[in-house]
């Protein structure tokens, strides 16, 4: 009964369960965090462009165009468009972060396939052990148990 258990689910333990492996997916999601975060390095190299509006009033004595004194209340509204550029002036310290960016993937990269590598080494292990287990099992039941039964009566 218990070889028969064991061959029944000889399928499902031959599969490799490495691409379901949540530590496995951990550190792949690590990698493409890594890559995202020197892409965003590479972005602050660029140009930054921003446009802003504004909407205040004002309380008190003031000049209006003309150059006439005048006194606001807080009914009276002004407006305004602000425009900016933003250009890096030194890149290298942005480029030094891209370059250890590069680096923090190559490591998580290389910590991936390290786990990897032991999952796949475990996984040969347990397999051979597997095997043995069965051997053994196949031994008891094929000499053993007849044995036994044999003393008994």
């Amino acid at each position: 009964m218990a070889i028969q258990f064991l061959l029944e689910n000889e399928n499902f333990m031959l599969q490799k369960d490495s691409l379901n492996n949540p530590r496995l997916a951990y550190f792949g999601q690590q990698i493409e965090i890594s890559q995202l975060e020197r892409k965003i390095e590479q972005a602050r190299l660029l140009p930054d462009l921003s446009i802003g509006y504004f909407n205040q009033s004002s309380n008190g004595p003031g000049q209006n165009l003309a150059g006439d004194r005048v006194i606001y209340d807080s009914s009276d509204r002004f407006s305004g468009v602000l425009f900016g550029i933003s250009l890096p002036i030194w890149a290298r310290p942005q480029l030094s972060k891209i370059k250890a960016e590069k680096f923090k993937t190559k490591e998580r990269e290389a910590t991936y396939q390290a786990i990897s590598n032991k999952m796949n080494t475990q996984y040969v292990v347990l397999q051979e052990r597997l095997a043995q287990l069965q051997t053994s099992l196949e031994s008891y039941s094929e000499y053993a148990l007849p044995q036994a039964k044999l003393i008994f009566k």
